[in-house]
C-alpha cells in the first residue's frame, strides 16, 4: 500500500495536535494537516464554529456529524456545554461556561469551496453549486441527496424561502481519496492555491482555475488510482471500532426514524387535502346546481316579464275597473260570490249572515264553519281577491273552494223558508 501513495507523508503529530478537528481519521488526519501547513496551504487551516440552536448551525452540524462519524457522546457533550453556557448568560454569572466550538480543517470540505468559504453555516443556493461545481460528481446529485439538502426545520429562527428553492449545506465530504490526490497534485505539479498576494478577485479566478485541473486530473486517472481509492475506502472501514460502528448504526436509525415521521407527516397531510379537496368538489357541484336552477328561474322569470310587459297597460287598466266595481257592490249591495264571502260588505249588512245562513253575524259564522270543519276549509277565503285577467281584459272567477260549497249548501236549507231575502 505504501508504495502506491502518491506523496511522501509526515511523520505523525501528538495527540495534542491531532485534536485539531473533531474528525474520526486519525492519524491520517494528522498527516494530511501537517503535509499542508508544511506546504503553506490554506488547505491545512482549522474552521472553528460557535456551537448555537441556531437553523444554519444545526444543519452545519448534521453533515458534518454524518461525513465526518462524530460520535454522539460528543455531540452530547457540547450540547450539554452550550445549555450550561447559556443558562450562565441568562443568570448572569460571571464568569460564564465557554461556549464549545466546532472545529474541522479546511481539506474536509470540498477545494472551492475551503478556499472561498467565510461562512460555514450559510446554506448555498443551487445556481451556486453549479456554478462552482463542489459537488460534481456525486451519487446521488445534491438535490437528491438528504444529507445535502438544507432542512428549515432544525435548531430556530429559519424560515422556508418564499420562492421555494432548495438550499444546501456546506458539507465536509471530502474523502480521503480525495485529499490523497490533491496532496499529489501539490507535490507533483507545485502550488493549486493563491499567494498572499493575489487579490480576491484573482484569488476566486485561481481556485476555480485549480478546481477545474483537479476534476480533469480525476477524469485521467487509472484503474491503479481506482484500487487505491478502494483499498483506502476498505482500509477505513476496517479501521473503524464497534463503538463508532454503534454511532453509525444509531445515526442512521435516528434518520430513519426522521424520515418516517417526515412521510407519515407528509402522508397525513395529503389525506387532509385530499379531503378538503373532495369537499371543495361537493360544494362546487351544490353551486353548479344552484346555478343551473337560479338561470331556469330567471329565463322563465323574463320570459313571464316579457309576456307581462305586453300586458300591463290593460292588466293596469282592469285593476282600475275591478277596484271601481267593488266598491259600486259594496255600497250598493246585491248579492253574488264577491260579497257575501267579503268582509267589507258584511260590515255594511249586519244582517246578512242571520238571513242568508242564521248565524248571528258573518265574524259567528266563519267561527262556527272552522269549529265543524276545522282543517278542510279556509273560512278567511274571499273570492273577490282571488280574481284574474285574461289577455283580452276579461275577469276570470276562480274555482268554487270548499268554504264556498259548504255555505251554499247551509244557504240552501236556511235562506229559501224566508221571504225577507227580497230586502237583500
Amino acid at each position: 500500500m505504501s508504495s502506491s501513495l502518491l506523496f511522501t507523508p509526515p511523520t505523525t503529530k501528538s495527540n495534542a495536535e491531532k485534536k485539531a478537528c473533531c474528525c474520526d481519521w486519525g492519524d491520517k488526519c494528522s498527516e494530511f494537516k501537517t503535509f499542508f501547513d508544511k506546504n503553506k496551504r490554506e488547505l491545512g487551516q482549522v474552521v472553528e464554529v460557535r456551537y448555537s440552536n441556531t437553523c444554519k448551525f444545526h444543519n452545519f452540524l448534521h453533515a458534518a456529524a454524518h461525513f465526518l462519524h462524530i460520535p454522539q457522546s460528543q455531540q452530547r457533550e457540547w450540547k450539554t456545554q452550550y445549555d450550561k453556557h447559556v443558562a450562565d448568560k441568562t443568570n448572569n454569572i460571571s464568569p460564564a461556561a465557554t461556549c464549545p466550538r466546532i472545529t474541522i480543517v479546511k481539506f474536509h470540505f470540498p477545494s472551492i469551496l475551503a478556499l472561498t468559504t467565510t461562512k460555514w453555516t450559510t446554506p448555498l443556493t443551487r445556481e451556486k453549486i453549479e456554478t462552482l461545481e463542489c459537488y460534481i460528481g456525486r451519487d446521488p446529485p445534491p438535490q437528491q441527496d438528504r444529507l445535502l439538502i438544507y432542512n428549515h426545520k432544525l435548531g430556530s429562527g429559519q424560515k422556508e424561502p418564499s420562492d421555494g428553492k432548495k438550499l444546501f449545506r456546506i458539507a465536509p465530504c471530502a474523502s480521503k481519496a480525495d485529499v490523497t490526490a490533491i496532496a499529489a497534485k501539490i507535490q507533483s505539479e507545485g502550488s493549486i492555491e493563491k499567494p498572499s498576494s493575489l487579490s480576491s478577485t484573482q484569488t476566486s479566478q485561481r481556485a476555480v482555475g485549480v478546481v477545474g485541473s483537479i476534476v480533469k486530473c480525476r477524469h485521467n486517472q487509472n484503474i491503479e488510482m481506482t484500487r487505491i481509492r478502494l483499498e483506502m475506502e476498505e482500509e477505513e472501514m476496517q479501521q473503524r471500532t464497534t463503538e463508532q460502528w454503534k454511532d453509525v448504526v444509531t445515526e442512521m436509525k435516528s434518520e430513519i426514524d426522521e424520515k418516517n415521521a417526515i412521510i407519515a407527516a407528509k402522508e397525513a397531510e395529503v389525506e387532509r387535502l385530499l379531503e378538503l379537496q373532495r369537499l371543495k368538489d361537493d360544494e362546487i357541484a351544490q353551486l353548479k346546481g344552484g346555478v343551473e336552477k337560479h338561470r331556469k328561474r330567471v329565463r322563465r322569470t323574463q320570459t313571464s316579464l316579457s309576456a307581462d310587459a305586453a300586458d300591463e297597460r290593460i292588466e293596469g287598466y282592469c285593476e282600475v275597473v275591478w277596484e271601481k266595481f267593488l266598491t259600486l257592490t259594496s255600497n250598493a249591495g246585491g248579492i253574488s260570490r264577491l260579497t257575501i264571502f267579503n268582509d267589507e260588505w258584511h260590515a255594511n249588512h249586519p244582517d246578512a249572515a242571520r238571513l242568508l245562513w242564521g248565524y248571528n253575524s258573518w265574524k259567528e259564522t266563519k267561527l262556527y264553519v272552522n269549529v265543524f270543519f276545522n282543517g278542510e276549509v279556509d273560512v278567511n277565503y274571499d273570492p273577490s281577491a282571488n280574481i284574474r285577467h285574461t289577455k283580452e281584459g276579461d275577469l276570470k272567477m276562480p274555482n268554487l273552494t270548499p268554504f264556498e260549497r259548504c255555505m251554499a249548501c247551509r244557504m240552501f236549507f236556511h235562506l229559501f223558508a224566508h221571504e225577507q231575502i227580497i230586502a237583500l
